[in-house]
């Protein structure tokens, strides 16, 4: 039996109430919901409460195979359940209404009311929902027309000025072409917007993750780089690998004291090394980057 957290425990076990569970990607959101399925099938509650029934659950996950694996989980518990007690026929009747129970994609759940109502909508009755060997040869015929209109207008807004920085500045496509994609120039321009697309819906919160990431951005322009989000992670991190490599050398030096042939031709440089760590690290936690510039 996995070792639940309180919190998960807290979410299979709560009942008579609207329930929101966030957490980040891996936690265990998808075992979680199951178990607390599961245990809602099989488990016969102590406050009189009727089981739970399949049939009237709507359980909606992101991928097709999550959804196969999800309803799999749930006809191995109730088997189980039902080889402990063979008399309970309320499990069979949970068995048996499994295979049409509604545990689907998000796309296939809106797809059936949509289905139910193509004459309304104007669809052919036997539409369908595209694969993604289909859909990208059309992202990419669309993609790249879009990309020639922005070329074609940056051309026309080149031919007023040599300054490349001017060229940048009149077309907000090109610029941010520069800052994200700095592969344009191989030929794979449509590829790469299409891959940070698909990066970028992973997200919450979409494509707009790009403007939520540009105010910040902007607000935090006038402080020097180190005081920035982005600046405080890498700040820390090349702290991380100077200590790393300090310790890492302290050692080795140590043991080279005892070698004197290898000492004479290696020790120097180790202990320089070691020095240079230490000095680096010591500058940057005291904010003296010019300090430690010089010491490099």
């Amino acid at each position: 039996m996995p070792n639940w957290t309180p919190a998960q425990l807290t979410a299979m076990q709560l009942s008579g109430r609207d329930i929101l569970v966030s957490a980040a990607a891996g936690s265990g959101k998808t075992a979680t919901l199951t178990e607390r399925i599961i245990r809602s099938l099989t488990e016969i509650p102590t406050d009189g409460r009727p089981r739970a029934d399949i049939s009237r659950m709507l359980i909606v996950t992101f991928t097709r195979a999550a959804a196969a694996e999800l309803r799999a989980r749930i006809s191995a518990a109730i088997s189980k359940a039902i080889a402990q007690d063979p008399t309970d026929r309320y499990l069979y009747r949970q068995l048996l209404a499994l295979s049409s129970a509604q545990i689907c994609t998000i796309d296939s759940f809106y797809q059936q009311p949509v289905r139910a109502n193509f004459e309304r909508l104007g669809l052919p009755s036997s539409f369908r929902l595209a694969d993604e060997a289909e859909l990208t040869p059309l992202k990419v015929e669309i993609l790249e027309g879009l990309i020639e209109a922005h070329y074609f207008a940056w051309c026309d807004s080149s031919k007023q000025t040599d300054d490349p920085l001017d060229l940048l500045k009149t077309n907000s496509f090109a610029w941010a072409l520069d800052d994200l994609l700095p592969r344009r120039d191989s030929g794979k321009l449509c590829y790469d917007l299409l891959e940070l697309f698909d990066k970028l819906v992973a997200f919450p919160q979409g494509i707009e993750l790009l403007a939520i990431n540009a105010e910040r951005l902007e607000a935090q322009s006038t402080l020097p780089f180190e005081q920035t989000d982005e600046g405080k992670e890498l700040v820390a991190h090349l702290c991380m690998q100077l200590q790393h490599f300090y310790t890492v050398l302290m050692p080795m030096c140590c043991d080279l004291l005892s070698h004197e042939q290898t000492a004479v031709k290696y020790l120097p440089s180790f202990e320089y090394d070691m020095s240079v760590s230490k000095d680096v690290l010591s500058s940057i936690e005291r904010g003296d980057w010019a300090g430690a510039a010089k010491v490099i």
